[in-house]
């Protein structure tokens, strides 16, 4: 309609898709560039809604992630990579969090709880770092290539800008980083977000809003993809890999048996080596932490696998615990 341009169909508008739901709401191209996926939080649970949005319309059956902590508020905030290849949200209820993006399928894997964060939430241009800011004028950022993410926190707080709190965050096509503030004349840059952050990198309300204001703190929200530059990428099949051997200690390094490349549906059992099931999962939601389904810690020594595929050859093999 419009020339190309694309209009609003009079019959197909103000359709509900689900309720309730939290305000946060970002979006990520699909692995081959041809759609769309649009990520939601249902409030009062831990469900994130994914739809997808091709040329044909929005597929009105979701691909829904239950894993993560519970949405108890509706202000809350999400953002993917540019790359579409991780995703972070922050809910006002305390709840600051990290995944991998399956851009094939729609689902959320990996979860990783940061030890701190706040609204405004965006990665670098580069996908290597994660920003916060946090109520009244700290940043934090996280660098998302560190061998435990959740230790790597900076937090900086900003004593000049005490009048004006910070809010939203996003990339610019330049490569910088825009934060707004509340009901503020001007917006600040952070001119080298892919960088460990340094005071020098932050140019204070240097963006002149011509006499408007930014309001409660927000800034327009657009795919951050929309500056990757990288090539297409197909969507064939992900080959499944995990390592044979984790130790589930408290130390933060390999304490979880994590199988990457799983789709939704497929189904994962693990056996002692006398054959009795101790441990299952469905999904994508969800790794083993070296305990039985009851809670009883396992002792060390090899375990088996079993992964019964939805759409796909199934998988085994063994693993390798100790603590």
């Amino acid at each position: 309609l419009n020339g190309g341009l694309g209009d609003v169909i009079p019959t197909q508008k103000n359709v509900l898709l689900y309720t309730p739901s939290t305000e946060g709401l970002t979006a990520t191209y699909n692995c081959d560039k041809t759609g769309v996926w649009i990520m939601s939080h249902e409030y009062n649970t831990n469900n994130y809604v994914c739809y997808f949005l091709d040329k044909n319309g929005i597929n009105l059956t979701p691909v829904i992630s239950t894993i993560g902590g519970v949405y108890t508020d509706f202000v809350s905030y999400m953002r993917f990579s540019p790359n579409g290849k991780r995703f972070a949200s922050y809910n006002y209820g305390g709840i600051s969090e990290l995944y991998e993006f399956d851009n094939r399928t729609g689902m959320l894997i990996n979860y990783i709880a940061l030890s701190d964060g706040g609204y405004g939430t965006c990665f670098s241009n580069d996908n290597s770092k994660l920003y916060f800011t946090k109520g009244g004028n700290y940043i934090v950022q996280f660098d998302i290539n560190s061998t435990n993410i959740s230790n790597s926190l900076f937090v900086y707080y900003d004593s000049i800008a005490d009048n004006s709190t910070y809010g939203a965050i996003e990339n610019g096509i330049d490569g910088k980083m825009l934060i707004s503030s509340y009901f503020k004349d001007s917006i600040s840059t952070i001119h080298f977000p892919n960088n460990q952050f340094i005071l020098a990198n932050v140019t204070r309300f240097d963006v002149f809003l011509n006499g408007m204001q930014s309001g409660r703190g927000g800034i327009t929200d657009f795919m951050q993809s929309y500056f990757n530059t990288s090539p297409e990428e197909d969507c064939e099949e992900v080959e499944i890999t995990n390592p044979n051997v984790f130790g589930p200690n408290g130390d933060g390094v390999n304490d979880l048996f994590i199988i990457e490349g799983l789709q939704q549906g497929d189904e994962v059992s693990i056996y002692n080596r006398w054959g009795t099931k101790v441990y299952e999962f469905v999904n994508t939601k969800d790794a083993w932490d070296g305990h039985t389904t009851s809670g009883e810690k396992c002792s060390e020594g090899v375990y088996f696998y079993f992964i019964k595929r939805n759409n796909a050859e199934n998988k085994k093999g063994f693993i390798h615990l100790f603590y």
